[in-house]
């Protein structure tokens, strides 16, 4: 909204994002000294848990608030302050690890305050994004997670105890509690401390009954945000604002699956060890890196001279492609593979190419219909072809694909011909193909954009347009790079 002076006084902000059905529960149980032994288990009370969020300990048995979601979030193992204030409790986070016997888990980097490092990018001053950095972490209070055969799931701790506890005096119980040391070492984990409360946090839901027609969420019953700025009225008028809507049904929850289904997956069900051992590996492991580290937007990923070489491609604020990456980005990917990479691995990490193209195209097109209404319809269809959020680095083009969607759009009688070019320099990538080319080089220009661009012998690769494992195709500007001439019939 704007004023009479043109200032703007108010706007509204939309974001999609991808959501999973459930319910947001808390599980609190007070641990004595009867309850605590090694690999000690914790039953959760729902028969449909996702998954485990997050495990606070706090001193004290008396204990009724729960922790707020800072302290669940708390990226550390030991802490003494929260967002609630609490500062006099003594409390610590479990972690979730693959099998008790991890040694490190990936986390932020804090620094002398216990903040995360964060590192902010902008473009002409507007900040853009953010980048956490990340270290890989010892980490001695942790748990797995198992399902029993009723459904239920459970939690189970290591067998070590805590160094910080007090020592008697006595003979006895000194060397009684050096044997206690040795049996229950902290290499698969510390048990939690008598006397304490354990609070859970966990996801439950799915299945069939979270399946919703489109528009169904529509309402907020707890809003868990933190609205920046130092105005308290401006921030609470625009926590007050915040809705959510589904824009599309949820169709994918499915009930257990049944005995037969579990024998057909059990066949293709192999064990992970959580390492990379293939070069498909490298990708799949990247991918888990959470977005606040900086995930690239594609990785490409080839085994040259016996090295591993891994390339990365980023988006710019424009949504195009970009191969100058944060260096806080590079880092954190770096160090996050080194922890599952081969020892005898050598990885090199390179910023992926771009190859940009274009298309000239050439129709018949039915009389009865605007002209200029279906050129746009073609564009369109092109660009949505070939958006990058499509594809993958790598992918190749099959240009008579291209040709079959132009043909279904509405007034197109016939595609006589279509050409493929390679722009380059300028306003777009330096990287040229490397496949067949013919004609000479021809300038390009355009409202702000200039560069240059020859064409791809389509004939040569039999109408193929090849990508290379480091390189990704982009149309970078659909309006000016996409060249429609038609004749009407």
């Amino acid at each position: 909204m704007v004023n009479s002076n043109g200032i703007i006084t108010q706007y509204r902000v939309t974001k999609l994002a991808v959501v999973v059905a459930g319910e947001t529960k808390i599980y609190r149980q007070v641990l004595r000294s009867k309850d605590i032994s090694p690999f000690m288990e914790i039953l959760l009370p729902d028969e449909n848990v996702m998954n485990v969020e997050s495990v606070v300990v706090k001193d004290g048995t008396n204990i009724i608030t729960n922790p707020t979601y800072g302290e669940f979030y708390y990226d550390g193992e030991d802490f003494n302050e929260s967002c609630s204030g609490d500062t006099d409790t003594e409390k610590y986070r479990f972690f979730e690890v693959e099998s008790l016997a991890q040694q490190y888990r990936w986390g932020d980097a804090l620094d002398k305050e216990g903040k995360a490092q964060t590192i902010e990018y902008n473009y002409n001053g507007i900040p853009t994004y953010s980048v956490v950095k990340g270290e890989w972490k010892e980490v001695k209070h942790k748990f797995i997670t198992e399902y029993t055969d009723k459904g239920y799931l459970k939690l189970i701790f290591g067998s070590g105890i805590d160094s910080s506890v007090d020592i008697q005096t006595d003979c006895k119980t000194f060397s009684k509690f050096l044997i206690q040391r040795i049996i229950r070492n902290d290499n698969l984990g510390y048990l939690p401390k008598p006397n304490t409360t354990m609070f859970v946090l966990y996801r439950a839901g799915g299945g069939k009954v979270s399946n919703l027609a489109k528009g169904a969420i529509n309402n907020i019953v707890y809003l868990n945000a933190e609205i920046g700025g130092t105005n308290p009225s401006i921030r609470d008028a625009v926590k007050r604002t915040i809705s959510v809507v589904s824009t599309s049904p949820s169709v994918s929850g499915k009930d257990m699956p049944t005995e037969q289904e579990l024998k057909y997956l059990i066949k293709y069900n192999t064990g992970s060890q959580n390492r990379c051992v293939t070069v498909k590996d490298y990708i799949a492991q990247l991918l888990k890196l959470p977005p606040r580290y900086g995930t690239p937007f594609r990785v490409g990923v080839n085994e040259e001279n016996n090295k591993i070489m891994l390339y990365l491609i980023g988006l710019d604020n424009n949504g195009k492609l970009d191969g100058i990456l944060p260096t806080a980005l590079i880092q954190n990917v770096r160090d996050y593979i080194a922890g599952y990479r081969m020892i005898n691995d050598y990885i090199e990490i390179k910023s992926g190419k771009i190859i940009n193209i274009g298309f000239d195209v050439d129709l018949y097109i039915d009389k009865n219909y605007n002209k200029s209404d279906v050129i746009a319809n073609v564009i369109t269809v092109i660009s949505d072809y070939m958006d990058v959020n499509k594809h993958n680095m790598g992918d190749d083009i099959f240009v008579g694909d291209i040709q079959k969607e132009i043909s279904k759009v509405d007034g197109v009688l016939n595609v006589i011909k279509l050409d493929v070019y390679n722009y380059f320099n300028g306003s777009y990538s330096p990287t040229k193909t490397t496949q067949e080319t013919e004609g000479v080089v021809e300038a390009v220009t355009g409202d702000n954009i200039s560069g240059s661009r020859i064409k791809i012998d389509l004939d040569a690769s039999d109408s193929v347009i090849f990508s290379e494992g480091d390189s990704m195709l982009e149309i970078k500007f659909p309006e000016n790079d996409i060249r429609i001439r038609c004749k009407t019939r």
